[in-house]
């Protein structure tokens, strides 16, 4: 039944996700922006921007905002540039293996496929340029453009090989040579290049370098690989209703199944931080925050054996208090071109018990024995550590977010035969500082 409520929660929100999405899509991403001709011409108008995970193939472009979209491939243009980022069109030769372990080659050999791309423009110097393509694996490929305008793969690969008996990744750095003859201007450079890594976060800061050696300026384009985080205060309040099921023969924990206890109040406050994922038009973030909140809840309760003479009444009093992290992976839907958007999330919440009341008062009746009072705690077997699923809904505007979430988890309740649950609806608001 709970996964059956989980999955219900997570299909309503896609279907939100989805419908809203779609309304919130007729703008379609359209920014300013240009496309290079293959007579070198210049054309000013308007590119569907789609915060590319990987380079595209084709591009919509309208010369203006309210013209008929035409659809452009990488045969029909030299280059495009939008939102920052520069794209130009070449017929190039990279390594197609695979760069997974399970599928790695264990052939030394290059398996080069030719093809005509759009390459992304990572930095240009007056005469050097810094180009990647990432291929529908997502796996990076980096060019290097000299001035003679001769576009060169940057070499590398991994593949597999055994020496030994024992398997290891080999891997083959020919980019290291081809970088130090083309920035042989600046042999001070050599080290650096000798340890440089195939990844853009190494090769960047040696165009950097390169181009202060040169005296010349360094031209270094929109770089969206990285997380974008954001942090913040969040606080409001929580009603959390308690329940549990006693599964004993005997009805052992009457005194915890027997009443209703009645929903609690409390206010909820702490901090947020969150990640928004590259490349994903802003859409995807992980969204994490840490709170203090607490419940309460007080009942009585009768249980009666099988004489009439043999019965106990029981009082309980109890309150627990937690620090709780939630990790949520959150969707945003934004509206058109403001600064208001929707968001759904759902995810997970641990919470540690940092302090209790936990009290059970219990009279025995005997017949016409004296009645025999105990005080002990109410939950015998305290479980210091509840994990919660969460689902919730909300809304942004500039700095200022808030959301209503729904959190079930299991309880304080540390016995198997004692199910505990608590359900908590929250009301959130939040400030975002950075």
């Amino acid at each position: 039944m709970k996964n059956l409520n989980f999955l219900t929660a997570i299909l309503v929100l896609s279907f939100l996700c989805q419908t809203m999405n779609l309304i919130a899509q007729k703008s379609h991403h359209y920014k300013e922006g240009y496309i290079l001709t293959l007579e070198g011409d210049t054309l000013y108008g308007f590119v569907q921007y789609l915060d590319w995970a990987v380079n595209p193939e084709v591009i919509a472009f309208k010369e203006g905002l309210n013209d008929e979209a035409r659809f452009i491939s990488v045969q029909d243009v030299a280059g495009f540039f939008v939102a920052d980022e520069l794209y130009l069109s070449y017929l190039v030769e990279y390594d197609s293996s695979s760069v997974q372990e399970s599928r790695m080659s264990r052939n030394s050999g290059f398996e080069l496929k030719k093809e005509k791309v759009f390459l992304y423009v990572l930095a240009q110097t007056e005469n050097l340029s810094l180009l990647s393509y990432k291929d529908a694996r997502l796996r990076e490929h980096f060019f290097i453009l000299p001035e003679d305008g001769q576009i060169q793969w940057l070499k590398h690969k991994k593949y597999k090989k055994t020496e030994g008996g024992v398997e290891m990744i080999t891997e083959i750095r020919a980019f290291q040579g081809q970088l130090s003859y083309y920035m042989s201007a600046c042999p001070a450079l050599n080290t650096k290049i000798s340890k440089a890594a195939y990844h853009r976060r190494s090769l960047l800061p040696l165009f950097n370098e390169y181009s202060k050696c040169m005296g010349e300026s360094l031209t270094a384009f929109s770089n969206k690989e990285s997380f974008t985080i954001h942090a913040g205060l969040t606080g409001g309040f929580n009603l959390t209703k308690a329940q549990f099921r006693d599964q004993t023969t005997n009805n052992e924990f009457y005194h915890l199944s027997g009443p209703n206890f009645r929903a609690s109040t409390s206010a909820s406050v702490g901090a947020f931080i969150e990640f928004s994922v590259p490349r994903t038009l802003g859409k995807w973030s992980l969204y994490n925050d840490i709170m203090l909140n607490s419940y309460a809840g007080k009942g009585s309760s009768e249980w009666r054996g099988a004489s009439s003479g043999h019965y106990m009444t029981s009082d309980v009093d109890f309150s627990f208090s937690y620090i709780a992290l939630s990790n949520l992976a959150r969707y945003h839907i934004p509206m058109g071109n403001s600064d208001f958007r929707f968001f759904m999330n759902v995810g997970i919440n641990n919470g540690l018990m940092i302090s209790h009341t936990n009290e059970l008062q219990e009279t025995e009746y005997l017949f016409s024995a004296t009645p025999v009072t105990r005080n002990e705690p109410a939950i015998g077997d305290l479980k210091k550590h509840e994990m919660s699923w969460i689902a919730g809904a909300g809304a942004c505007y500039k700095r200022l977010q808030c959301e209503m979430r729904y959190q079930r988890g299991n309880g304080a309740s540390g016995y198997m035969i004692m199910n505990s649950v608590t359900q908590r609806t929250y009301v959130l608001l939040a400030y975002r500082i950075l």
